[in-house]
């Protein structure tokens, strides 16, 4: 297979941050591809994470309200509750599945349409 022939595409990652609230952050992905065909993205917000094998966090509940995907966890030691949110929403390219579900791990699916040299943008934000 030549260099011509192989699939590559250009990733770019942004971080955003409101001054005005705390609340309120994002996660811009853009893909620009070198093919035609599906790109899929998938966030996931997991709270069965460990460090070296010490678990933090006790998993409450997970939750799914339309397009939001959502988590409970519990500090083991000191029993604080912590929850996050989020929702993912293709922002430019033709979007043609999206799909959100809860397991072990919360998550959002957003497929596109690639197309050569045009820029897909998904955000992952805050609902």
């Amino acid at each position: 297979m030549g260099l011509t022939s192989r699939k590559t595409a250009t990733l770019t990652f942004e971080r955003f941050t409101s001054l005005a609230d705390e609340h309120i952050a994002l996660i811009r992905c853009q893909v620009t591809p070198n093919f035609e065909g599906a790109v899929e993205f998938r966030a996931s917000l997991n709270g069965n994470t460990d460090n070296e094998g010490v678990t933090h966090w006790r998993w409450i509940a997970q939750g799914l309200d339309g397009e939001v995907v959502s988590l409970h966890n519990r500090t083991r030691k000191s029993e604080i509750d912590y929850a996050s949110a989020m929702r993912l929403v293709g922002v430019a390219g033709s979007s043609f599945r999206q799909s959100i579900g809860c397991g072990k791990c919360s998550h959002a699916d957003h497929e596109m349409v690639a197309v050569p040299g045009k820029t897909l943008i998904v955000d992952n934000m805050l609902p």
